[in-house]
């Protein structure tokens, strides 16, 4: 006897070839993609996370993601975004992280659990996008509306002074 696997072949086949097309895709965004498990020890990291950050996928890959990139100053709410992923609810937030060289990067993350076989959370996958050259913009227009905020009290102090002394 014998049993025709042609269609189970041609099945895993058709998978392996779509897992490899999304795959490429997401390599392609150019959004620093990372897995954690449950403990924040990171599993698998793609290239463009590797450059966000300024670590090799060899120095990410065991390490806790909260103790190596976090802020001290903002652990005990990544606690909380990440206790809320345990229970199955994905996020989106803004933080900042320290680069490898030490430099300070504010990124949007949407983080998300991820499910094994059994629908059990096993981890959670966090998309990164740098918004750091935006951040410093946001800092800049912030400095100048109030140094514009403080030229237009001293104009309207002095004109009011001028006012009073002509009378």
């Amino acid at each position: 006897t014998y049993k025709d696997k042609t269609e189970l072949f041609l099945n895993k086949e058709s998978l392996v070839k779509t897992e490899d097309k999304y795959s490429r895709i997401i390599e392609n965004l150019n959004f620093g993609l990372i897995e954690v498990n449950l403990d924040e020890v990171i599993t698998k990291v793609y290239p463009a996370f590797c450059e966000l950050s300024g670590y090799s996928e060899a120095e990410l890959i065991g390490q806790n993601a909260r103790d190596l990139l976090a802020l001290k100053e903002e652990l005990e709410e990544s606690e909380t975004l990440n206790d809320q992923r345990k229970e199955g609810i994905s996020n989106v937030y803004e933080r900042r992280i320290r680069r490898k060289d030490g430099k300070i990067i504010y990124l949007i993350i949407s983080g998300a659990p991820i499910y094994n076989d059994k629908n059990e959370i096993v981890g959670s996958m966090g998309i990164h996008v740098d918004i750091t050259d935006r951040k410093l913009l946001e800092q800049d227009l912030i400095s100048a509306k109030e140094a514009a905020l403080a030229s237009m009290r001293a104009k309207e102090m002095f004109l009011a002074n001028m006012s009073h002394e002509i009378r």
